[in-house]
């Protein structure tokens, strides 16, 4: 919050009491930096948003953590390409491909940063994305897929078609193959999932990407 404040000269989370800025913090209802300063760079933003969320154990865990990652900001390690990193995700723009790779359980909060990220990417590209997913480690909570699938209207007004890369097993690869389809055919969106050996060509051909560079962009950073 104190960073918030230095770049933008407010606070982040706003209210006429101390009850309605507690809502505010808890329901997530904050004015973003760049809203503020458009000159604040991306990469900064991200750190703020992980800082800034609600729930503590998807915040930094240290300091050290949080001066690690401010520190590559400074030192401009963020790649161009790093759109925007969370504890659960990571996500990378690549023209108008949107990468998202999964790297923990998703949550609600997930959903609500990665809608965040694609209109983002969706406006500093200037055209519908494609969005090449490596599908989560497992389901999370049901609250979660019943929260995407409301949310899924409005990602669709930014992507032109979703891929889905699963290297899940047996029972856990069927029912998330069967939620992600429940969920794109209640939007009608062009949508496709399966294996890399079955995904990764098929988005090399329309995108023009080599499949070997596909893979390195699905690689997890731990």
């Amino acid at each position: 919050m104190s960073l918030h404040q230095l770049l933008t000269g407010a606070l982040p989370f706003e209210g006429s009491s101390i009850a309605e800025v507690m809502l505010s913090i808890l329901e997530g209802r904050r004015c973003r930096a760049r809203e503020v300063v458009a000159a604040v760079p991306e990469e900064l933003q991200s750190v703020l948003d992980e800082c800034l969320r609600p729930t503590p154990t998807l915040r930094p865990a240290s300091a050290e953590d949080l001066a690690r990652n401010l520190g590559r900001v400074l030192e401009g390690q963020v790649v161009g390409d790093e759109f925007r990193t969370g504890r659960n995700f990571r996500i990378r723009l690549r023209g108008r491909l949107f990468v998202l790779v999964w790297v923990g359980m998703p949550t609600v909060e997930d959903i609500e940063l990665i809608l965040q990220a694609a209109a983002d990417a969706h406006a500093r590209v200037g055209a519908q994305l494609v969005e090449l997913v490596l599908a989560p480690p497992g389901l999370g909570e049901p609250a979660v897929w019943d929260h995407m699938s409301r949310r899924m209207p409005l990602l669709k007004q930014h992507f032109e078609r979703f891929y889905a890369v699963v290297d899940a097993k047996g029972i856990g690869l069927n029912l998330l193959q069967r939620a992600m389809e429940l969920v794109a055919a209640g939007v009608q969106v062009r949508f496709r999932i399966g294996a890399r050996s079955t995904i990764l060509p098929l988005v090399s051909a329309s995108e023009g990407i080599p499949v070997s560079e596909l893979e390195q962009l699905l690689q997890v950073s731990k």
